[in-house]
């Protein structure tokens, strides 16, 4: 990997963090597992259809959960060495 390819996957990976961000992924968890539990009572055949896709949103929302936390937890580890250096100065 070359020196601006790193520096792309890191941008890349950024961006995804702040996107992540953006978006209260516990909530759409629970609509998810709410559909999958209405779904599969009154529309069975299109619940077997999409459950499959759900199940893997499902766990993708799991991924942006921790993505959030850790872009999070850089944000602040960041500012904190910001503000350290300001008051060294």
């Amino acid at each position: 990997m070359t020196d601006s390819e790193y520096q792309e996957a890191q941008d890349v990976l950024m961006l995804i963090g702040e996107m992540a961000e953006r978006f209260d992924w516990n909530t759409f968890r629970e609509r998810i597992s709410n559909a999958e539990s209405v779904g599969a009572v009154f529309e069975p055949t299109l619940y077997r259809a999409a459950s499959g896709r759900l199940k893997l949103i499902h766990l993708m929302a799991g991924d942006a959960i921790r993505i959030s936390g850790s872009y999070h937890d850089l944000n602040l580890q960041v500012n904190d060495e910001i503000h350290s250096r300001e008051r060294e100065q």
